[in-house]
């Protein structure tokens, strides 16, 4: 978690008020109202030096679990893949705190994204 949060601190460092794009970060396994349907009340919002906002959904027994962040990409097509046996979609857009959306779009660059999701989650539930 503290990586994550210097990775994030250096993406604010590299932008400028009104020069890049601001998406929400969160995940659902550590804030209930990152899952659908969105409640941005408590969810951090921030910069990025990238080109588009992504939100992650992965379904694993029934339970869905999402996150929210900054994408490489911008727009993509509708899609769902299969990632470690776990379906997953992604929502990309290109707008302010866009990734609120509920709609899935999948793009190739995110591929890594869902792996990290997937084996996150797995590590999750055997500790459980």
């Amino acid at each position: 978690m503290q990586r994550i949060q210097y990775v994030v601190g250096f993406v604010l460092c590299l932008c400028t008020t009104g020069n890049c794009l601001s998406c929400y970060f969160c995940t659902s396994l550590e804030t209930p109202n990152c899952d659908d349907p969105f409640n941005s009340i408590g969810i951090k919002s921030g910069n990025c030096s990238t080109t588009g906002c992504y939100k992650a959904e992965t379904d694993i027994a029934g339970i869905s679990y999402v996150e929210r962040g900054c994408s490489s990409t911008g727009s993509g097509d509708d899609d769902c893949i299969e990632v470690a046996g776990y379906d997953t979609c992604f929502t990309t857009c290109e707008k302010d705190e866009c990734n609120a959306a509920t709609t899935t779009t999948v793009k190739g660059a995110l591929l890594l994204v869902t792996y990290t999701i997937a084996h996150c989650i797995m590590d999750y539930n055997r500790k459980r």
